[in-house]
């Protein structure tokens, strides 16, 4: 028996290599797109979350508004004015705005959010074609 004999041909091992090489590779490829899928996820989160919670802190102040400054507003320009009806509805438009104002900004931070992972969805098509010509030009 020769040493050559105990030996797996050379193309053969360059092969296996190649092939490990190319698992490992996308091993590494797969953990890093789930990172990524993981971190644009919780950034998506954290703008709903932010979102949500202005618009609701929106709802609670427009109710806090409107029922304190209807009970003090209109007490103090009904004695200004002498005109009860005129004072409420000055400070019921006053609260008004600022219930619109926040509801707006509240609904902003939803109209700008997309659920798509947008950046790990380019980076995997990006990935899939490297990994595609990479397999060609090994063949």
């Amino acid at each position: 028996m020769t040493s050559h004999d105990s030996h797996a041909p050379s193309g053969t091992a360059g092969l296996g290599g190649a092939v490990a090489d190319t698992l490992r590779s996308f091993h590494d490829l797969i953990d890093s797109e789930i990172s990524l899928l993981k971190a644009e996820t919780k950034a998506n989160v954290r703008q709903v979350l932010a979102g949500f919670v202005a618009f609701i802190f929106g709802l609670v102040f427009a109710i806090v508004t409107a029922t304190l400054l209807v009970e003090a507003l209109v007490a103090w320009l009904a004695v200004l004015w002498d005109n009860q009806t005129l004072a409420a509805l000055v400070v019921a438009i006053g609260a008004a705005a600022v219930a619109a104002g926040l509801f707006l900004f509240g609904w902003m931070q939803f109209a700008t959010f997309s659920p798509t992972p947008d950046r790990t969805l380019k980076s995997v098509a990006e990935d899939a074609r490297t990994i595609s010509d990479t397999v060609t030009n090994n063949v």
